[in-house]
């Protein structure tokens, strides 16, 4: 179950990470212009800590997570760097189209593997559970 939850928790920190860089990207303001890279997150945080006890690091699952997630945050910031005034967004709109694609079929690769990590991680209780 905790398990679970942090993985929840890791899905919504980046949820609000690509919500806030809509915003950022829609209003052309400079105020809000920076990202958090993938070492600031809570995922990449978690996901570089050294915590062997944690049952999610000791899956298959692990390190597959680290490619959608640093597409997650180069795709955002390149696409912020696009879009700093109107001129530049109307320049660069096909590139921004293409970076919005990528970023978010890599964070569906990403709840997935953290669905299967899930999973993985717990899959002796899941199993005992359905006995």
């Amino acid at each position: 179950m905790n398990d679970s939850l942090f993985s929840a928790r890791l899905k919504i920190d980046h949820i609000i990470l690509k919500h806030n860089a809509y915003i950022a990207i829609m209003e052309i303001s400079q105020d809000n212009r920076r990202c958090q890279n993938q070492h600031e997150c809570v995922f990449g945080k978690w996901y570089e800590s050294e915590e062997p006890q944690d049952s999610l690091m000791k899956t298959s699952v692990y390190k597959a997570l680290a490619n959608p997630h640093q597409t997650i945050h180069d795709k955002i910031s390149e696409t912020l760097t696009l879009t700093q005034s109107w001129e530049m967004t109307v320049l660069n709109k096909n590139i921004i189209i293409k970076n919005v694609e990528i970023m978010e079929r890599a964070s569906e690769n990403l709840f997935e593997l953290l669905e299967k990590m899930v999973y993985e991680a717990n899959k002796d209780f899941v199993n005992t559970q359905k006995r």
